[in-house]
Parts: structure tokens; sequence; C-alpha cells
């Protein structure tokens, strides 16, 4: 994918191309493969590159391919994994011309622990108020659920997003419960537990008020519903 934007340089006008890549989305957050092993790419990778416009890139990058023996077509990561040598000298040509770099890397299954932390044991319909106090917490409790929760209390709150109703949340809930009391944690992973049961009962008593209230109180305790084009692109949950 490219974008191009405009900018001034010494000699006048300048454009900048800048490439952008994904990797890791053919195992997405509902195609979690087994154990949440996600069918071997357990991480989300985002890369964007700006280019100069007038650079010699593509030059550059067929030279590197003869000089590395890589043929012609699209450069997959799984033919690098053997050229390690060609990965590096494109990264410090890169560096060389001071190119700008975004890269993001998301681990899968700590994504779907924030889910859980976001939107069913601290949601917004709660009111607490964004602080460094409260990311600090956040981070915490999903830290705790990518070492301690189970399958079944990942595959509940997936299914809680996939057949978003009453029926499933309220089971999500219950093994979140189950989870936080088990009595076989030590150490500090005790008070978190802890602290995640009472969320659990908070979280819970606040759907039950807002369920009375009519309407789909559940929709409060899930992501928001994304189209399916954009779930193959976001690899989120809900469709």
């Amino acid at each position: 994918m490219r974008y191009t934007s405009e900018g001034e340089s010494f000699q006048g006008q300048n454009m900048t191309t800048v490439y952008i890549d994904e990797s890791g989305h053919s195992g997405d957050m509902i195609n979690s493969g087994n154990a949440y092993d996600f069918k071997g790419q357990p991480y989300f990778a985002l890369a964007g590159i700006g280019l100069e416009d007038g650079h010699d890139w593509d030059d550059r990058i067929n030279e590197l391919r003869s000089r590395h023996r890589i043929s012609a077509g699209e450069l997959k990561s799984k033919s690098l994994t053997a050229k390690p040598r060609f990965s590096a000298e494109v990264i410090h040509g890169l560096l060389d011309q001071r190119a700008p770099l975004f890269i993001e890397v998301v681990d899968k299954r700590f994504f779907i622990c924030t889910s859980i932390t976001s939107f069913q044991l601290l949601p917004a319909c709660l009111g607490y108020t964004e602080s460094v106090k409260l990311h600090f917490i956040k981070n915490t409790v999903a830290d705790f659920l990518y070492f301690h929760a189970s399958e079944r209390a990942l595959d509940t709150f997936v299914a809680s997003c996939l057949a978003p109703g009453d029926a499933t949340l309220r089971a999500s809930f219950a093994v979140l419960r189950d989870m936080a009391t088990n009595l076989g944690y030590t150490g500090s992973a005790v008070q978190i537990a802890e602290g995640i049961a009472h969320m659990v009962q908070e979280a819970e008593a606040e759907y039950s008020e807002q369920r009375d209230n009519g309407g789909e109180a559940w929709s409060r305790f899930l992501p928001p519903p994304i189209s399916t084009s954009m779930r193959n692109r976001s690899g989120c949950c809900r469709t």
C-alpha cells in the first residue's frame, strides 16, 4: 500500500512515498488455531517506510537481490530467513538515508487480554477516569490474564463477541469469576486475582442494572462491531 505526501526541501518541492505492509493477519482473533497458537502467527506486525522520490531504491534492491541470489517477485519474510545479510544491508541503507520508519508489533494473545480488561473488567460505562493509574491497573490485569487465563476463559470471551447477547456475556463473566477465585495463586498474583474478582462483581452489577433499563446492555461490555472487510484488515473479533 502506498501513500504519497508533499513536503518542502531546500531544492523546492519534495515527494515522499510511504510504503505500508502488514504481516500475521491470516491468524486473526477468531481464527486462533490450536491452543491459541494463531496458526503459527502469534503476532500482528505493521510497518511503514517513507522513501523520497528520485532515489535509486529499485536499483539498489535489485542489486542486493542479485548479490544475495534472491529471485524476482515479492519479498516475503519466509524467503528471507536464510538471507540475514540481505535484510541487514536493506536496513542499513534505510538508516543511512535517514528514511522515516514506523514499526508496530502486537502479541495477539495479549491483545485479547487487553480487550477483556477494557471491555468486561474495567468497561468505560463504569465511569473510570482515564489516568496513568488506570492504565497501570489495566496493564497489570492484562499481564495477569496473559499468563493465567485458561483457553476456556479466552474461548468464552471470543464467543461473547461472535454471538453477542445476555447468555454469552454472562458466561464470560462466570468464567472470569471462576478464574479469579482460584485458590492456586501465590505471591502478588493473589492480590491481583482478588482485584479481578471485585472487578467482575462490579461489572456484573452494572450490567444487571443496565439490562433492567432495557436495550442491548451487553453491547457496552464488548468491543464495538466492525464490518467483515475491516475485520480482515484489523483482526478484531466482532463482525
